[in-house]
């Protein structure tokens, strides 16, 4: 599946990403963003590939961004892996704080990374399953998740 890759420069991706810089803009001028679900198709060398889902909601106090992606077709036969990511943002008085964000190939597992911000001891805590990776971060003043 490395060829996948291709779907980023494709049409539908870049109608995505201005979809997320509609979004982003808001949280970024400290409004409330608005809950949302789309659902694209993923085109390597003009097959369909995968099935790729994104939502944007809130449960709580806390949003959840998540993204996951189940390969379709002959790529089933290929892998069993559906990657997913997730970003957790906590609604603060002074805004959106990242919480938690963790990744991984199956999403009926454990993450395979993790990362949690701790803004009050100003550390980003992060792991990797994959390669027993642990590292401790001091917390920048600005803090983006791209």
């Amino acid at each position: 599946m490395r060829r996948c890759i291709n779907r980023w420069t494709s049409t539908r991706f870049r109608a995505f990403l201005l979809t997320l810089l509609l979004v982003a803009g808001p949280i970024r001028a400290g409004e409330h963003p608005t809950a949302f679900t789309a659902s694209y198709d993923v085109y390597s060398t003009g097959q369909h590939v995968a099935d790729a889902e994104f939502f944007l909601r809130q449960i709580n106090n806390v949003w959840v961004w998540r993204m996951q992606t189940r390969p379709r077709g002959l790529y089933r036969w290929l892998t069993r892996k559906k990657p997913f990511s997730e970003t957790r943002m906590t609604n603060t008085p002074e805004g959106l704080k990242l919480g938690q964000a963790n990744s991984g190939d199956y999403p009926e597992l454990s993450p395979q990374e993790n990362t949690w911000f701790d803004h009050d001891g100003m550390q980003i805590y992060f792991t990797d399953t994959r390669g027993d990776n642990r590292q401790q971060l001091e917390l920048p003043a600005k803090l983006y998740n791209f």
